[in-house]
């Protein structure tokens, strides 16, 4: 089984996670714990290219204050995000097929193909594919900060970039399974507490 944590910067996804692995542990589970970061052949790539290849370029130095992707840099990460879904499957098969073994996602596809602006139809075409291969979470948990609470929290992206960001991830949720919940921004205590009723109803 797949539980998957998706959202904003500033959400809380790292926090939930990581009391979702505890509460499943101490449930008994077979439990596992990754970021979709450390399976990414893209984050490698980054990693060994100079600064600023494939990475978001700020225009605020320009009075625009938004970040964008040229439209190389949406070519190549739309290659290299399909080239890591061979290693997504390969990682999370032991875990599709049992409720006993369990692998929860700090982070997911989603997040990933949220930082695209869904309001293109081609985007959306693409995104749509992507998500037909890919290896499908059991339960995703989109924590739902608003993008002006997350702007202020974490402001190294324009207030416009973290609203189409926003609006990505409903999009992206709307493309998920039946177990997919958007839990609204709290308290860590009040929101852990609702995902901790959610699992022991559904597993």
């Amino acid at each position: 089984m797949i539980i998957a944590f998706s959202g904003l910067d500033g959400s809380g996804k790292s926090t939930h996670a990581k009391h979702t692995f505890e509460f499943l542990k101490k449930k008994g589970y077979n439990v596992k714990m990754n970021h979709i970061v450390n399976l990414s052949l893209f984050n490698i790539f980054l990693r060994t290219v100079k600064e600023g290849s494939l990475k978001y370029e700020s225009k605020k130095e320009a009075g625009e204050g938004r970040e964008y992707l040229k439209p190389y840099h949406v070519i190549g990460r739309m290659i290299l995000f399909f080239i890591d879904l061979i290693v997504y499957h390969a990682y999370t098969l032991r875990y599709r097929f049992s409720k006993k073994k369990i692998i929860v996602f700090d982070r997911y596809l989603y997040d990933k193909l949220a930082n695209f602006n869904h309001k293109k139809w081609a985007i959306k075409f693409y995104s749509s594919i992507f998500l037909f291969f890919a290896p499908r979470s059991d339960i995703v948990f989109f924590i739902d900060r608003s993008a002006e609470d997350s702007y202020k929290k974490k402001p190294e992206y324009s207030k416009e970039f973290t609203e189409q960001k926003y609006d990505s991830y409903n999009w992206l949720m709307g493309k998920g399974r039946k177990n997919s919940f958007s839990i609204r921004f709290g308290s860590i205590e009040e929101v852990q507490e609702r995902i901790n009723g959610l699992l022991s109803r559904i597993l």
